[in-house]
């Protein structure tokens, strides 16, 4: 929730700076509602990411859900842990190799796609459970697979 703890004050000065209208220049309204309106859109689309699985899938939603992204287990060649670099940010990020998908943290659980050539990382604060998860879905899935073939 790092999102709202740092956009909650900022809009909050962009408020205050407009009601007192400090300085030489005070900001006038439309540009005060512009940002106002940038920083709720923002705090509203990342405010966090949250990662379910299910018995076929992984699914990633970042804030109310408008950017969704989902990773069907079959597809899955491997899972590992990663541990991404300062410079990599927060949110949805092309690094080297494929797309880092995080909210908070440098942890994240790297997943290695059978199909494509591409990995895709999902910063989480319990990545050890996390890909602990997805090997554990992958495992039941296949399970299945064999048991029905």
């Amino acid at each position: 929730m790092w999102t709202l703890s740092v956009l909650i004050p900022v809009m909050a000065l962009i408020f205050f700076l407009y009601s007192t209208q400090a300085g030489e220049h005070p900001l006038p309204f439309l540009p005060m509602l512009l940002l106002e309106g940038m920083f709720l859109i923002i705090g509203l689309l990342f405010y966090g990411l949250y990662t379910t699985i299910d018995d076929k899938t992984v699914r990633l939603k970042y804030g109310i859900g408008l950017i969704r992204l989902t990773i069907n287990l079959a597809d899955i060649e491997s899972t590992g842990l990663f541990r991404s670099s300062w410079y990599h940010g927060i949110g949805i990020r092309i690094i080297p190799g494929g797309v880092l998908y995080n909210a908070h943290s440098l942890d994240a659980v790297e997943i290695k796609l059978k199909e494509k050539k591409r990995k895709i990382w999902i910063g989480s604060a319990e990545s050890e459970a996390l890909q602990q998860a997805i090997t554990q879905g992958i495992a039941r899935l296949t399970g299945r697979e064999k048991a029905a073939g």
